[in-house]
């Protein structure tokens, strides 16, 4: 053998160009080459090649001199080459190893990622690749559900991977799936490869699981989140106030010393850390109840009523929240850098009112939650009986027709019994949430009617003992009327309950309206007097005194604001900082009126009587709006 050459063909699928080597024997190729051997030998009248054990194959002449032969290779292999004359059979051999590279399978990852404001919605992102390049990317998933039984496996083409190497994303909308609470869906990616040697090869993701909450399950994690809130707003409450007495305290102490010392400055420095906190604290709060809005827009239809309240709530928690408190922080921070005596104890007179404001925004914060609490674990009691009436009354077809076995319907019933345990149990707990408000609604307990439901029901499986489907039947719907009757009390009951308290709190608006109105003519008539009035006449004290008299009467009117807007989410969210900006003006316009400085007592009582003004306009537009919704609630036209 004097030379030969190798040809090379790849695979088409793998894009490289064909090659050819001289001389080479020894071959490093990808798996499903074509390789054409070309020998040229001298006094060679034969030559074959043996590809390990297999049997010799004879080499094709295609010359004087010339030999060829031809082989797909798909796996490692020796080879040797014979070469033979008429004078000497197998005369010459020589040995060559190929190394044949498989095509590897394709490798694949993925993240996924959740949005806080779309539990719903599930983003994925992630990368794939292959040695020699990608064919296709599916999402995959599958629904078992929770009565049982699964939906066939459903499979989504993405965009055609171009190139070895890439990154994807996929986001994936759970609300086209129509899932029922305690479904679960198992979810996976796969990447398949280009292999034209031995068809295409797959790798998949994890699998991964999205479960839907039972109603149960939702139920227990709001209460939770529930208490959590309100134990944040307790802790919240009683630490700004002690904040308030502590920065009164300090601010009087400042008063009585010449310059701002080192050991006052770190007090109000302890301070300002508390404060800090308490935001964190109310902060950590609204993340709860954002956390229990998003559920329930999720997974609840919650009635229009409802919304309408949890979304005024969300405003008042966001108001809670001021930017001027954090201004006023950062401020006196800086003043304190700079030991600037005097604005800081003006700064801490501000944070003083500002605290205040907060205290009473805590406390109607608090006891609104309260309430809607309260309303919706009412609602959560007749959606819970609703249900179970439509499952009592379907349980009690099925007894008489006998179209399940009696073991299937006893255990059925065993579990609406105890959920009708529960539900005696949940009424217990909203009866006794509900007398810890301040004003409690006008909720009955229903415990006679639970107690015939009860009975009803442990009366059906006593029939079925002994055998009389029918009459079990008739007790089974006789326990679906009654729970079908309760639920429409308590739906009157809190109807009827709204009714009332509009009626009485509208008829708090409208006195409130006319003190609002008359302490602004007072006010307008005292501004109006000092204007006239020389400062060193005793009719000068006579208005002053009179401002006084103002500001005490606006009092009684604050009083009856705070407690109005402690039970009614309408007015809520616009009291206390009109009311806050009242009593500043009146409390500045006696303090310039005592100083005889007529020009600037004029301006902050300008100011109260506008704010006077604005919280009877306020007022009245609430009150409008109240008529229209007792409006809406009535029957017919």
């Amino acid at each position: 053998m004097l030379s030969f050459q190798v040809d090379l063909k790849f695979p088409a699928y793998i894009g490289r160009p064909a090659e050819s080597l001289a001389n080479v024997g020894d071959l490093v190729i990808p798996q499903g080459t074509q390789v054409r051997w070309t020998f040229n030998a001298q006094n060679t009248d034969e030559m074959g090649l043996r590809f390990g054990t297999a049997a010799r194959e004879d080499a094709k002449r295609s010359g004087e001199n010339a030999f060829t032969v031809g082989r797909k290779l798909l796996k490692d292999e020796i080879y040797k080459i014979f070469l033979s004359n008429a004078n000497l059979k197998n005369a010459d051999s020589v040995a060559y190893t190929i190394s044949v590279i498989p095509d590897l399978a394709p490798q694949i990852n993925v993240e996924a990622f959740d949005d806080s404001t779309n539990l719903r919605t599930l983003f994925f992102a992630g990368e794939a690749s292959d040695d020699y390049g990608l064919l296709k990317l599916t999402f995959n998933y599958q629904i078992k559900k929770a009565k049982g039984g699964q939906l066939p496996l459903q499979t989504l083409k993405l965009d055609k991977p171009e190139g070895k190497q890439i990154q994807y994303s996929h986001n994936w909308n759970l609300r086209n799936l129509d899932l029922a609470p305690g479904d679960e869906v198992s979810y996976y990616f796969e990447i398949f490869d280009n292999d034209g040697v031995n068809g295409s090869k797959s790798a998949r993701t994890g699998v991964m699981q999205y479960r839907m909450p039972t109603t149960e399950e939702l139920r227990q994690s709001q209460a939770q989140n529930n208490e959590d809130i309100k134990n944040n707003l307790e802790k919240s409450l009683k630490e700004s106030q002690k904040i308030q007495a502590d920065l009164k305290k300090l601010r009087e102490k400042m008063l009585q010393k010449k310059d701002l010392d080192w050991q006052t400055r770190k007090e109000m420095e302890r301070l300002l850390d508390r404060q800090k906190q308490l935001n964190e604290q109310i902060d950590q709060a609204k993340q709860n109840f954002d956390q229990n809005k998003q559920q329930q827009q999720e997974f609840n239809q919650q009635p229009e009523d409802l919304q309408k309240k949890q979304e005024q709530l969300e405003k008042l928690f966001e108001e809670t929240m001021s930017p001027e408190m954090k201004q006023l922080m950062e401020d006196i921070e800086k003043l304190l850098q700079e030991m600037n005596k005097d604005e800081m104890i003006e700064k801490m007179e501000q944070m003083e009112m500002s605290n205040e404001e907060l205290n009473k925004e805590l406390d109607q914060l608090q006891e609104l939650y309260k309430k809607l609490e309260v309303e919706n674990l009412m609602q959560q009691q007749i959606d819970r009986l609703e249900e179970m009436a439509k499952e009592q009354e379907e349980l009690a077809k099925e007894t008489e027709e006998g179209t399940k076995s009696d073991e299937d319907i006893k255990k059925e019933q065993d579990a609406l019994n105890e959920k009708m345990k529960d539900v005696e149990k949940k009424q217990e707990e909203l009866m006794k949430k509900n007398e810890d408000l301040k004003k409690p609604e006008n909720i009955e307990d229903h415990k006679e009617e639970m107690e015939d439901i009860q009975k009803d029901q442990k009366d059906s499986q006593q029939e079925m003992k002994s055998g009389n489907k029918k009459s079990a039947g008739k007790k089974k719907k006789s326990a679906s009327d009654k729970m079908k009757d309760m639920a429409n009390k308590m739906k009157q009951n809190q109807q009827s309950g709204e009714m009332e308290q509009m009626e009485e709190d509208m008829a708090v608006i409208r006195q409130l309206l006319e003190n609002l109105i008359g302490l602004s003519f007072n006010q307008e008539q005292t501004m109006k007097g000092i204007s006239k009035t020389n400062i060193n006449t005793p009719r000068y004290v006579e208005l002053a005194q009179q401002q006084y008299k103002i500001k005490d009467d606006f009092k009684l009117v604050e009083d009856s604001l705070q407690a109005l807007a402690s039970r009614n989410f309408q007015i809520a969210g616009i009291i206390t900082g009109k009311v806050t900006e009242v009593k500043s003006a009146m409390k500045n316009s006696i303090g310039y009126l005592e100083e005889r400085q007529t020009d600037i007592a004029s301006g902050q009582q300008q100011t109260s009587m506008k704010g006077l003004n604005d919280l009877a306009l306020l007022l009245a537009e609430a009150m409008n709006q109240m008529q229209q919704d007792m409006a809406s609630m009535m029957p017919g036209s």
